[in-house]
C-alpha cells in the first residue's frame, strides 16, 4: 500500500461529490495525510466571488464535523479550465493521490481521460484513483481496478509521448493504440496480457499533439498524414529498457497509431523462463542438438514466436559461441549484440527473399528468417537448409501438422519436407493466474472428461481468477507459453514423404507421445498456473 502525504478530492457539486470526498477523507485519515478539496468554476459565472463562497461552504458541509476536527482540510475554488486547474493544483501542492468520481460517461473522470490526462503527464508523478460511484466501500483496495501507479520517470522523460510510454510499460502493455473514436475524440487502448483495455479518451487536439510527438521520435514525416508510415522510436539512452516500433495509417475520422513495445527482457529470456513443460522442452533441446535442417516456430500474431526463436539462438550461442548467426527480419524485432541482423526494406526493393539470398553469401552457420510468407522465401530457405545451413523461421499456422501442410501449399515437395525439416514448434500464450488471490474449486464432470480425452490425469480441484490489488482486479498477472514441439523422427519423415493428410499427421504425433497444445495447456491448469477459461479460448479443444 502506498503512503500519502496530501490527498486531493476534485469534484463537482453533483451527486458524485459526497462519495468522492468520502473516499478522499477516508484515505487521508488512514495515512495521516492532508485532505484537499477542489472545485473549478467556469469563467462565465455571473458573480464569481459569491459563487466561490457558495461552493466552498457546500464542499465543507459534506464533511462530518469529526472529520473536520481530525484532519487538516484545505478547501479551494478556482476559475478557468477544469483540466488545467486540477493539473496545476496537483503540481503546486505536490499531491500524492488524486481522487475523482466516475458514473458511466458523466463526471470529472471522463474529462480526466482526455484533456486533464495530458496535463497530468507533465506534472510530478502521483496516484490516480477513479471512484466507481455505484460501488460499495471507499477504500483504495476496493477500487484497485481503477488505480494507475505512476512510476518515477527515467532521465530525459519530458514529453507527454514518453510519459504515456512509461505508463504503458508500468502496466505491462505490449501495444498502445491511439484511434479515432467516431465522435470527434480519440481513444487510447493498451494490450495488457493479451487483452485490449481502454486507457483513456483524448480530444482531437491532444491526440494530434501526441501523434506528432511519436512521429518525431520515429523520424517520420509529420507533414504527410495521408500515407502509412513505420519506424522505430529513438528513446533516451538512459532509463529505457525497451524498444518501441511505431505504425501510423490514415483511417476514417483521422489517423490511427499503433505502438509495439518490445521489452529487452523478452530478448534476454532463455528456454528456462518460457513456460516450457518437460516434454516440449526435451524436444526443443533435441532439435537444437541436431544443428542442421529447418526448424519452424509457428502460431498466430502475438504468440511469442520471436521470443522463443531468440531464446533458442541464445542457447545455441551459449553452447557453440563460434557460430556465425545471421537474421533477416521484417522488421528487426530486437537488436542483439551476438547476431548479424538484416532488416527488410520494401521501399528500396530489399525483400525477404533478396535479403535471405544476400545473407547466405555472408558465410552464416545459423540463419533466422523472420517469417516465411511466400513461395520464393520458402524455397530459398529450404535450399539453404538442404545445403547444410541451420535455418530457423516462423509461420502463422495453428499447430505442428498444419505447419507442414502450409509449406506444401507454398510449393515445397513432400520429399524436401521430409528430408530437411528437423522439427516444428507451435505455441500460444495464456494468462497466468494471480497467485495472491486465485481460489480453488472442485473439478466438474465436463472438465474431468476433457482432461481424460487428452490423456492428462484430472486434478481434484481447479484454480480460477478472483482479483485483487496486485493484479488490478483482473485475476491474472503476466503470461506463459503453451507448446507443441515435435522432432522429425523416421516415422514422421516417412509419413510426410508419403504425403499423408494433415489429420493423419496429427494422429501420428499423438501416438508417438507429442503433447498437443491443448494437452500442454491442461497440464498448466492442473498445476494451477492458468485457468480452464484460458485454455478453452485457444479454440483447439
Amino acid at each position: 500500500m502506498n503512503s500519502f502525504t496530501r490527498v486531493l478530492a476534485a469534484c463537482s457539486l453533483r451527486a458524485e461529490a459526497a462519495r468522492v470526498i468520502e473516499s478522499g477523507s477516508e484515505l487521508a485519515a488512514k495515512h495521516g495525510a492532508e485532505l484537499h478539496l477542489l472545485h473549478v468554476l467556469e469563467r462565465n459565472e455571473h458573480d464569481p466571488e459569491d459563487a466561490a463562497l457558495h461552493v466552498r461552504e457546500k464542499l465543507e458541509s459534506l464533511l462530518p464535523p469529526e472529520t473536520m476536527m481530525a484532519l487538516t482540510v484545505r478547501c479551494e475554488v478556482r476559475h478557468g479550465s477544469l483540466a488545467k486547474r486540477v493539473a496545476e493544483y496537483v503540481h503546486e501542492r505536490e499531491i500524492d493521490l488524486l481522487v475523482v468520481g466516475k458514473r458511466h460517461r458523466n463526471g470529472l473522470a471522463n474529462i480526466l481521460s482526455s484533456d486533464l490526462a495530458t496535463h497530468l503527464l507533465s506534472a510530478p508523478p502521483c496516484l490516480l484513483l477513479i471512484v466507481p460511484l455505484d460501488a460499495k466501500g471507499v477504500s483504495l483496495d476496493a477500487h484497485a481496478d481503477a488505480t494507475i501507479s505512476v512510476v518515477e520517470r527515467p532521465p530525459g522523460t519530458n514529453s507527454p509521448a514518453l510519459d504515456l510510454l512509461q505508463r504503458a510499460l508500468a502496466l505491462r502493455a505490449t501495444d498502445v493504440h491511439i484511434d479515432p473514436s467516431g465522435d470527434g475524440d480519440y481513444e487510447v487502448r493498451m494490450r495488457i496480457d493479451g487483452r485490449l483495455e481502454v486507457y483513456c479518451q483524448l480530444d482531437t487536439d491532444v491526440a494530434n499533439h501526441l501523434i506528432h510527438q511519436f512521429k518525431i521520435l520515429a523520424q517520420q514525416d509529420i507533414a504527410d498524414p495521408f500515407h502509412p508510415h513505420e519506424g522505430r522510436l529513438r528513446l533516451p539512452a538512459r532509463g529505457w529498457d525497451c524498444q518501441a516500433r511505431l505504425t501510423t495509417s490514415p483511417v476514417a475520422g483521422g489517423e490511427a497509431v499503433c505502438l509495439r513495445l518490445l521489452s529487452n527482457d523478452s530478448m534476454r529470456r532463455t528456454l528456462d523462463n518460457l513456460g516450457l513443460s518437460a516434454s516440449p522442452r526435451a524436444a526443443i533441446l533435441e532439435i537444437l542438438q541436431r544443428g542442421e535442417g529447418m526448424v519452424l516456430v509457428t502460431g498466430p500474431t502475438g504468440a511469442g514466436k520471436t521470443t522463443t526463436v531468440y531464446a533458442m539462438l541464445r542457447e545455441l550461442e551459449h553452447e557453440r559461441p563460434h557460430l556465425n548467426v545471421a537474421t533477416i527480419e521484417d522488421p528487426v524485432e530486437f537488436t542483439a549484440p551476438f547476431l548479424r541482423q538484416l532488416s527488410v526494406d520494401q521501399q528500396h526493393g530489399f525483400t525477404m527473399a533478396q535479403g535471405l539470398r544476400t545473407m547466405l553469401r555472408m558465410d552464416p552457420d545459423v540463419v533466422f528468417v523472420g517469417e516465411i510468407r511466400d513461395a520464393e522465401t520458402a524455397e530459398t530457405a529450404m535450399r539453404a537448409s538442404s545445403s547444410g545451413k541451420y535455418v530457423l523461421s516462423t509461420l502463422h499456422t495453428r499447430d505442428v501438422a498444419g505447419s507442414l501442410t502450409a509449406l506444401r501449399d507454398l510449393g515445397i515437395s513432400n520429399w524436401s519436407l521430409s528430408a530437411n525439416v528437423t522439427g516444428v514448434i507451435s505455441q500460444r500464450l495464456v494468462r497466468r493466474l494471480c497467485e495472491r488471490c486465485r481460489c480453488s474449486h472442485p473439478i466438474d464432470d465436463r472438465d474431468r472428461e476433457l482432461f481424460q480425452q487428452h490423456g492428462i490425469a484430472p486434478p481434484e480441484a481447479l484454480f480460477e481468477p478472483v482479483g485483487c490489488e496486485h493484479c488490478r482486479q483482473r485475476g491474472y498477472v503476466g503470461r506463459t507459453g503453451v507448446f507443441e514441439a515435435a522432432v522429425t523422427n523416421l516415422d514422421l519423415a516417412a509419413a510426410v514423404s508419403r504425403g499423408v493428410s494433415e489429420e493423419e499427421l496429427r494422429q501420428l504425433l499423438r501416438s508417438t507421445g507429442t503433447l498437443s497444445l491443448t494437452a500442454d495447456g491442461l497440464k498448466k491448469v492442473a498445476d494451477g498456473i492458468t485457468s480452464m477459461a484460458e485454455v478453452r479460448q485457444m479454440h483447439w479443444l
